[in-house]
């Protein structure tokens, strides 16, 4: 009967290590134009082996939804980037990811975390003061949908249409057969925002209120 048992376990044991390294493909380049030259480039994932084992593991996936995606590993993480011993990382990533520090206020950080919302000097993004420009808010990859309506878009691995994104009947109607241009940031973008035209704050809407890092 104990053998039974042993050999039951590890049959168990065995089975989930062989899902941990199940074999899987890798995702397809994601690959971009870069504006300033017309080129098609292909983007250097940070982390790619780990976000590939979350997304296209079965143990991955379900470690994904039941732990990492969790507001208390983001919180435990950034408390770890706050840490003075996170500065040994921060040369790494600028070498990897060919970082201009150059472009900063400042080169010399107390942590990760404040290497990564480093403040670039003034003249450090041009900005076109033409009328008919749309300025980006900040460095990243912009994926534009001329017509909503006509497609659903994807933020952070779930699907949007107009209505489920926006919530709200009138702001439906009123963008209906809007555009929408989405912002994503890299963990090696600039990570900070700037508001380059007026806005009235009291037409801001809050449409979700929740957030994670995935």
């Amino acid at each position: 009967m104990k053998s039974k048992k042993k050999i039951i376990l590890i049959s168990i044991i065995l089975i989930v290590a062989i899902l941990v390294f199940y074999p899987f493909s890798k995702n397809a380049p994601i690959k971009y134009v870069e504006r300033a030259t017309g080129e098609i480039k292909i983007e250097k994932v940070a982390d790619e082996k780990w976000l590939v084992w979350l997304y296209n593991n079965p143990v991955g996936k379900l470690s994904l939804n039941t732990l990492v995606k969790r507001k208390f590993i983001s919180s435990f993480y950034g408390d770890m980037m706050d840490s003075p011993k996170s500065i040994k990382k921060i040369e790494p990533f600028v070498k990897s990811y060919n970082i201009d520090l150059n472009e900063t206020e400042k080169q010399k950080f107390v942590s990760f975390n404040d290497f990564f919302i480093r403040k670039l000097k003034p003249d450090a993004r041009k900005i076109d003061r033409d009328s008919t420009i749309i300025i980006s808010p900040g460095d990243g990859k912009i994926l534009a949908y001329s017509n909503v309506s006509n497609q659903d878009f994807i933020v952070k691995g779930c699907k949007f249409n107009v209505e489920k994104f926006l919530r709200h009947k009138l702001l439906v109607k009123k963008y209906l057969n809007g555009s929408i241009i989405i912002l994503r940031l890299s963990p090696f973008s600039f990570s900070c925002f700037g508001k380059h035209f007026s806005i009235n704050k009291n037409k801001w809407r809050l449409l979700f209120s929740f957030a994670y890092c995935c």
